[in-house]
């Protein structure tokens, strides 16, 4: 079986990365770690907001009375 990358498994990398990022920036230059974490902070958020408002996994309203079934 092949695995092949679904979009939310991009958006999980996408969270992630600027936060990395902002971590390896603060770590290996000058600026500030509070500031490069809280600047990639944010493009992660918009990231997530974009994932879950915008582009979410439901594709009505009405998908979201749906039962869930649970598995025993």
């Amino acid at each position: 079986m092949v695995y092949t990358l679904q979009y939310y498994d991009l958006v999980l990398i996408a969270v992630i990365t600027p936060v990395l990022l902002g971590i390896g920036l603060g770590s290996f230059t000058e600026l500030a770690m509070p500031v490069s974490i809280i600047g990639l902070g944010a493009v992660s958020m918009a990231v997530m907001f974009y994932a879950m408002f915008i582009n979410g996994p439901v594709e009505e309203v009405q998908d979201l009375t749906n039962e869930v079934e649970e598995l025993v």
